[in-house]
């Protein structure tokens, strides 16, 4: 724990360090104080400033210099004209005129404004920087009455500033001054240029004193390709429903363009805008056209909430409902998909729809489509949606039953009518995890419906705990098989439990557990609440909303509580929990004597002697984009432009196995994935930017590479740079993102230059590759990798990937 949640302060001196002169600042004079001011001492410069400041301000605020009296008494009273001349002097260190300009700035008088506004235009960035962060301070913002303290030219210079910094500061004295339409023109100019979330995120804020003003900017740009990140987080802040009213009137006036930023506005709106406004006769106009676009599905739900007694639209719905109908039947699953989450949101408008929908659910469609029905049935939050569900749930397939079980399962009403429904279906196929969840529902009127109801539908055998422990522990002496006992593991224990590296952490790490004997370890499986970990009780939480949450607790702090389960981990804010209840019992469900006495033995085997492997190299073949046999960065035809390998085959760096894969022995003729990346025209311009690799559901912790070079890579020279990104996708959905550079982990293939974040190994004939290798958060099964490069000049190479198991 010290190592990862306290922080230890160094003091690191030089051996050779000069002692300073320190000045006694007691008794100095202005000028003294002043001269000060430059000095390299950061100590004695901020007290040299703190004492200029406690100096009495001859004027009142608001005053204006306009005789030389009044510059004189200034100078005289606390140096005024010496501290402006060094806050403008480009000779003198910037550490000092930055200084001199925030005790001008401080001072609490108009009249120095126009003073220290010529260093905004200074050659050093630091300087630029704190004049703009002057612009902050509240005297200036009540003196000019909230406009902006520059001038609008200056101020789209300076959101155009080479310096990320000086951009920063400039959205941030734009956020506390008026947005005017050329400003906002102005932000919207300079979106594209802001190339970090700091910058982005002062933007929105700047933007969000009228967000309606700067959306209409968005929407009247030449250039809308990159504004959507900056109109979806400022669309929901629209709360005024005639400003809404105005927006929507004016979206319909644009052309098919700008049809994506169309598309998250009226997203938007219909989610998040409280109150509709008045159906004028331009408004119902303009939501005609947007229903007859191409962004109708979006104009839709707006329409709806918008008209309540659906007068002016019941027509031109109806139509829209028939259409999508019909689409339903597309062979397109994608078209299917569009027309289905479409009727969702018309599920009020006709009685026919909510069947249709559940119907599609039910179909022979792909899991995934059918889970994204059910999450967009789910967020309707709609109780006839859960009473549909719940009444239709045994003909879902296994795969979406879950997704709807996670569903149903939030709401008391839902989980209520799922319960009524289990007659229907076989309520064992849920499995021994959720039948507990509903045992010990956080609703204690579900729960007090649930264990009778499951109780008889069940049998009475899961009550006879000591007799079952007993008949099972009579076949202890006969030897299980280790072989099937993983296989066991793997399907109804390592959802929970980590063993030797493999498993998710919801549970108790079993390594090491073989010790206690396979007749401790059976009754820990068959009756897990007799003596339960107090780290591993498990909690149901109620949050404002309605819904309930359970699981352990992973970690909390003062704002916030992390609850792990089968379903991952969630973060759940402490402002939004309405109660949290300890359940006394584990998370582990009762049930799995069911699996019987072979089923149990073998497991038992498995867990008290494992020889699981460590390692398991990863399967490239299908992603393979380049062939080392021939150039793989400029063109083909340069045979030198490439990696060759001494030798193929499972190649040992350090106790790391990589296979390296022939070009003979490869699917396609291909061995190395070349990202793309590289000058127009060049071959590795042509190569994708991102590929997706299966994995198969094996679980892992850290994932070594074999590759760390790229073509144009890092020469020695200059900043690192984002090269690519490697994003996990487990089982569960769940995802997890590892990014590298260029210059930390990754360096130029050609020129054998060293960087910190992996080590060059000797297994080419020329040049250089490299290994480095990235621990991941998660113990999870792993579905597929996407790895992406950065789109820049860097082409990134990899050759092999190996997964490390423990």
């Amino acid at each position: 724990d010290r190592d990862h949640y306290f922080g230890r302060i160094w003091r690191v001196d030089h051996k050779d360090a000069k002692k300073l002169q320190v000045t006694d600042l007691s008794k100095a004079s202005i000028a003294e104080l002043v001269k000060t001011l430059e000095s390299p001492n950061r100590v004695q410069r901020m007290t040299a400033s703190r004492l200029l400041l406690e100096l009495p301000n001859p004027l009142p605020a608001g005053k204006t210099a306009e005789t030389a009296k009044i510059a004189s008494l200034l100078e005289k009273n606390f140096g005024y004209q010496s501290i402006l001349k060094l806050a403008l002097d480009t000779a003198k260190a910037p550490e000092s005129r930055v200084a001199a300009l925030w005790i001008l700035g401080q001072r609490d008088s108009q009249m120095l404004m126009a003073e220290w506004t010529p260093a905004l235009d200074d050659a050093d960035p630091i300087v630029r920087r704190n004049a703009l962060l002057l612009a902050e301070l509240p005297h200036y913002t009540v003196a000019t009455s909230g406009d902006f303290v520059v001038s609008e030219d200056r101020f789209r210079k300076l959101l155009a500033d080479s310096d990320a910094p000086v951009r920063l500061a400039a959205l941030r004295a734009l956020a506390v001054s008026k947005i005017k339409e050329s400003t906002a023109q102005s932000l919207i100019a300079a979106w594209p240029k802001l190339d970090d979330d700091f910058q982005r995120s002062a933007a929105v804020g700047a933007a969000s004193q009228n967000p309606a003003l700067v959306l209409k900017a968005a929407l009247d740009a030449p250039e809308t390709t990159n504004l959507a990140p900056l109109v979806a987080a400022l669309a929901p802040l629209l709360s005024d429903p005639e400003q809404a009213a105005t927006l929507v009137i004016a979206l319909a006036a644009k052309p098919v363009a700008v049809d994506p930023l169309k598309r998250e506005i009226l997203t938007s709106l219909g989610k998040n805008l409280k109150t509709a406004p008045l159906i004028t006769a331009p408004l119902k106009a303009a939501l005609s056209t947007l229903l007859a676009s191409p962004v109708s599905s979006s104009a839709l739900p707006l329409v709806i909430q918008w008209d309540g007694a659906k007068s002016d639209f019941t027509k031109v719905i109806a139509q829209i409902a028939q259409a999508r109908k019909t689409e339903l039947a597309d062979v397109s699953e994608t078209t299917r998909l569009a027309a289905a989450l479409s009727l969702i949101d018309l599920r009020s408008t006709d009685a026919w729809i909510l069947p249709a929908v559940l119907e599609a659910v039910s179909s022979s469609h792909s899991p995934e489509f059918q889970r994204e029905i059910i999450a967009a049935l789910a967020a309707t939050g709609d109780p006839q949606v859960g009473i549909s569900l719940a009444t239709n749930f045994g003909k879902l397939s296994p795969p979406v039953q879950a997704a709807t079980f996670e569903t149903l399962i939030q709401r008391s009403e839902w989980t209520l009518a799922l319960l009524d429904a289990a007659k229907s279906f076989d309520i064992s196929t849920l499995g021994p995890a959720n039948l507990a969840r509903l045992r010990t529902h956080p609703d204690k009127a579900v729960a007090a419906r649930a264990n009778p109801l499951l109780d008889d539908l069940l049998g009475p055998a899961i009550k006879a705990k000591a007799e079952i422990i007993a008949k099972l522990s009579a076949d202890l002496d006969i030897p299980g098989d280790p072989a099937k006992g993983k296989v066991l593991f793997t399907a109804a224990c390592a959802t929970c439990h980590n063993l030797n590296g493999e498993g998710a952490n919801v549970g108790p790490g079993l390594t090491g557990m073989g010790a206690h004997g396979p007749a401790v370890l059976l009754q820990a499986i068959v009756n897990p609440n007799a003596e339960v970990d107090p780290s591993f009780v498990a909690y149901n939480i109620e949050t404002q909303d309605g819904k309930f949450h359970a699981g352990v607790i992973a970690r909390e702090n003062p704002t916030s509580v992390v609850i792990r389960s089968l379903a991952g981990e969630e973060e759940i804010r402490i402002a939004d929990i309405k109660s949290r209840t300890s359940t006394g019992r584990s998370l582990m469900p009762e049930g799995f004597e069911a699996l019987g006495s072979e089923s149990l033995r073998n497991i038992l085997a498995y867990l008290c002697g494992t020889d699981s492997q460590k390692f398991r190299t990863v399967d490239l073949r299908p992603v393979f984009t380049a062939d080392s046999r021939k150039g793989i960065y400029l063109k083909a035809e340069t045979l030198t432009d490439t990696l060759h390998f001494k030798k193929y085959g499972n190649l040992q760096v350090g106790e790391v196995p990589f296979n390296v894969v022939s070009p003979e022995k490869s699917l396609n003729g291909n061995n190395l994935l070349v990202l793309k990346g590289g000058p127009a025209g060049s071959l590795a311009s042509t190569m994708p930017q991102r590929v997706e690799i299966k994995l198969g559901g094996f679980k892992a912790n850290r994932l070594h590479f074999l590759g760390g070079v790229t073509g144009w890579g890092y020469q020695g020279h200059g900043e690192p740079s984002p090269v690519m990104k490697v994003t996990i996708v487990y089982i569960d959905g769940q995802t997890e993102e590892l990014a590298f550079q260029n210059g930390v982990e990754f360096s130029d293939y050609y020129t054998a230059v060293d960087v910190p974040g992996s080590i060059a190994v000797n297994l080419l004939t020329d040049h250089q590759v490299r290994v480095f290798s990235k621990s991941l958060k998660r113990s999870a099964p792993i579905d597929k990798l996407i790895l992406e490069s950065s789109g820049n000049i860097a082409a990134p190479t990899t050759a092999a990937i190996t997964a490390e198991l423990q």
